[in-house]
């Protein structure tokens, strides 16, 4: 029981600081978002691209791009793999944007042109755009406690 406690510590919590934590925090979230942003539907909308699988995509390989510095031991990674999710966020942010831009603009005129839930896609827009800045704000600290 010992050794797969030490085992554990040794991977969860070896030379992580505040960054580390950051980001790990940060991918968990993005893998539930995601998984969350697949189940629930914001309606139809009258658009050609109304498609939800982009900022799916983006946050389900952010999140998983991180949580393999977890498996993959090397300092470069950890410190590397981190903005390569930033990045993934980024996009999902910018497609969610895009997507609420529409029930936006039908909230504004009055006319239910576009369709889609408004409520549905700034809600993800807001929580995308949290753990975005979060995961930002995360690559600003070390990652590892032997980062320079």
């Amino acid at each position: 029981m010992e050794k797969t406690n030490n085992y554990l510590h040794d991977i969860l919590f070896r030379k992580r600081t505040l960054g580390g934590y950051l980001s790990l925090g940060c991918a968990l979230y993005f893998l539930l978002l995601s998984i969350l942003y697949l189940c629930v539907k914001g309606g139809s909308m009258k658009v050609n691209n109304d498609s939800p699988l982009l900022p799916f995509l983006m946050m389900l390989i952010g999140s998983l791009v991180t949580i393999s510095t977890l498996f993959y031991k090397s300092e470069k990674a950890e410190c590397f793999l981190p903005v390569v999710s930033a990045v993934c966020y980024g996009v999902a942010l910018g497609r969610q944007l895009e997507l609420v831009a529409y029930p936006i603009a039908d909230k504004i005129t009055g006319v239910n042109w576009f369709g889609g839930s408004f409520a549905v896609y700034f809600t993800f827009f807001v929580l995308i755009f949290v753990g975005t800045v979060t995961a930002i704000v995360a690559l600003f600290f070390k990652q590892t406690e032997s980062e320079k």
